[in-house]
């Protein structure tokens, strides 16, 4: 450094030179760690956002599919409705050694009552189907 006419020295250490290198590099590697866990947090963020979005789309369908399905109940319990009086009238037309022969010793005509009060109970929609399938249970076991 030149000042009025006279040249000075600032003078380094070696240690304090070493010093100043050092938290160079602790800086470069602190930085360098910090943009690591940034990109590992950012890919976390859009795979969940991903996994999130997938979810979603999967119960978004299921929800529509519950949905017409749900719509659509009436005309469902009308064709198994159909189908079982169908069944029943065939059953009628058979002869009587034939519909007796598999007659069920065992009373279990509770069982279907209790299955159709707790759907009822839960899902009240679906009550005519549980009675239906009530129906059918009590035609399995009968004929």
């Amino acid at each position: 450094m030149r000042a009025e006419g006279q040249v000075r020295f600032i003078k380094i250490s070696s240690r304090l030179q070493m010093t100043a290198a050092g938290a160079g590099v602790a800086v470069v590697i602190g930085w360098l760690l910090s943009l690591a866990i940034m990109g590992w947090n950012q890919y976390q963020a859009e795979a969940t956002l991903a996994s999130f979005e997938d979810e979603k789309a999967r119960i978004q369908t299921s929800s529509e599919r519950l949905k017409a399905y749900g719509d659509d109940l009436e005309r469902v319990v009308e064709e198994v409705t159909t189908r079982q009086d169908r069944l029943d009238a065939v059953m009628e037309m058979l002869p009587e050694e034939i519909r007796e022969a598999g007659v069920n010793v065992t009373d279990s005509s509770k069982e279907p009552e209790e299955t159709v009060e707790k759907i009822s109970e839960v899902c009240p929609e679906a009550s005519p189907l549980a009675e239906l399938d009530a129906r059918q249970l009590a035609f399995f076991w009968r004929g």
